[in-house]
């Protein structure tokens, strides 16, 4: 009897490592999404902030040649 529950324990102990293993990559996969996006909201404020100046220094060449 203690040889059975001995097995089911260890059974259930094997399925709970398991179990932790896959919530844990799949936080790790999660935190790793969650700083390639961080770092793609950082790259495209960068572009917009080039665009706006792009734009800005176009807008006034333009005023300047039509004056």
């Amino acid at each position: 009897p203690l040889s059975k529950q001995l097995s089911a324990l260890e059974a259930e102990l094997l399925k709970v490592r398991r179990e932790f293993q896959e919530t844990s990559r799949t936080l790790d996969n999660r935190t790793l999404d969650l700083a390639n996006l961080g770092n793609e909201i950082a790259a495209r404020k960068d572009e917009k902030q080039y665009l706006m100046t792009l734009l800005s220094e176009y807008t006034r060449n333009q005023i300047s040649c039509e004056a």
